[in-house]
């Protein structure tokens, strides 16, 4: 019995305090470091970014042409007949459409950056001051 107890002892000390690091060990540049580096926020922030990025490349350029098959039944009198349907079609936008949602797209790129930056900057903030 008392072996368990002097077991349960150093098992609860060891939980406490065998695993936790004091704030002491680390200089303020390092536990800023790691709360960026832990983040679920920067890290939502980076990948808004980085979708953002991407958009950019596919905001300018024409949209996919799209091909249309299809059969009809019609039924007349006294008689069934099959239609064949094939159709293509290709949107044309607006003169210089396509170079404004290219800009746009780079803006809100710009924008995600920021965002990314301010979400940091507020991390590093909060960090600091507690």
């Amino acid at each position: 019995m008392k072996r368990k107890i002097v077991s349960i002892g150093i098992l609860i000390y060891t939980l406490f305090y065998g695993f936790t690091a004091k704030a002491d060990d680390y200089s303020l540049n390092q536990l800023m470091d790691l709360a960026v580096s832990r983040s679920k926020q920067i890290n939502a922030a980076e990948l808004e970014s980085r979708s953002r990025e991407k958009e950019v490349a596919q905001a300018s350029v024409w949209e996919n042409p799209i091909l249309d098959i299809g059969t009809e039944n019609k039924s007349e009198t006294g008689g069934s007949t099959r239609q064949w349907k094939l159709g293509a079609s290709q949107v044309f936008g607006v003169p210089g459409k396509y170079s404004l949602r290219g800009e746009v797209a780079r803006a809100d790129f710009q924008i995600a950056k920021l965002d990314r930056g301010n979400t940091e900057l507020l991390l590093r903030h909060e960090v600091f001051v507690r």
